[in-house]
């Protein structure tokens, strides 16, 4: 620390009486009524923090946003897959998608600087300013600026995200009204984490719409999945278990061990999920008709 070096006080000797004299003086005083200053910067911070996480998780929803002609249940799938990230792998997905321009990743860059400060350096770095009465209004003024460049950006990212939402033909509005509704906030999901080396026990095809089938695998742990823009997405067959035919090109190959849920794609909606029996895969394409998205999915034969 610089200060270390100018009187030249040991660093350690130095930090530890920082960390002890903030550590006593808001440990004795923190449930005092007349301490209205800690509690400010407490409250201040709490604000700053809560600016923080909106604007993180409105930039992980511009990166599922960004996913095309996906359902509800792969939306909250790739909620709760891409909320475990770090904020710097959440980072460098939008920046291999090209979701934003050169100036928007820039301000990201800044955010995700002073987000990791704030989470884990900035009371250490502010010990005397905090310490002191005489000083604690320069902590209020940083935490304000901070907050009000926060909102700023905030209100970037919620634009884009809304400009999303109205391509998609849905209205943000009515979206927030739904959400503002509950009594609760809504929990999310949990779901499976595939691995590339799962067992296959069945395939079988189900109708969702008349003259439309669609594929559903079952896993040996007897869950469900169906094809996304990516490979296979968790599906709820409980209400129409009964209805599922066995896909008669497939029958007689189970089980499939060492089965690839997760293949590498060429483009959304754009790959091939090898079924390593017999020759066998599925080949999946993204097509259109009558200008409305859908995909083409057949069951192939490598060498014919």
């Amino acid at each position: 620390m610089l200060i270390s070096s100018i009187v030249g006080i040991n660093a350690s000797f130095l930090m530890k009486g920082l960390n002890d004299c903030v550590y006593t003086h808001v440990g004795y005083h923190i449930m005092k009524d007349n301490d209205y200053d800690i509690r400010e910067c407490f409250a201040y911070f709490g604000l700053t923090i809560y600016m923080v996480q909106t604007v993180e998780k409105g930039i992980l929803n511009s990166l599922i946003l960004s996913y095309k002609n996906i359902t509800k249940t792969r939306y909250d799938e790739l909620f709760a897959e891409k909320s475990q990230l770090t904020f710097g792998q959440l980072k460098r997905e939008i920046i291999e998608k090209g979701i934003f321009n050169n100036e928007i990743v820039e301000k990201i860059d800044k955010f995700h600087e002073k987000r990791d400060w704030l989470a884990h350096n900035y009371w250490w770095d502010r010990s005397i300013e905090f310490y002191r009465d005489n000083l604690k209004y320069k902590i209020l003024e940083e935490l304000d600026k901070l907050t009000t460049d926060l909102e700023d950006f905030n209100n970037i990212i919620k634009e884009s995200n809304r400009q999303f939402l109205i391509k998609k033909g849905l209205d943000p509005d009515k979206l927030f009204e739904e959400f503002a509704s509950f009594d609760k906030t809504p929990y999310i999901p949990t779901f499976k984490k595939l691995s590339k080396n799962e067992t296959l026990i069945g395939i079988y095809l189900f109708e969702p719409e008349k003259g439309f089938q669609i594929p559903i695998f079952k896993l040996e742990d007897n869950t469900y999945w169906t094809l996304c823009e990516s490979g296979l997405t968790s599906f709820n067959v409980t209400e129409i278990e009964k209805e599922l035919l066995p896909l008669d090109k497939t029958i007689g190959i189970f089980p499939v061990t060492q089965f690839n849920p997760k293949p590498k794609i060429l483009k959304e909606w754009d790959y091939e999920i090898n079924l390593k029996k017999n020759g066998l895969y599925i080949k999946v394409q993204p097509t259109e008709i009558n200008g409305k998205f859908v995909f083409n999915w057949t069951i192939k034969k490598h060498g014919s």
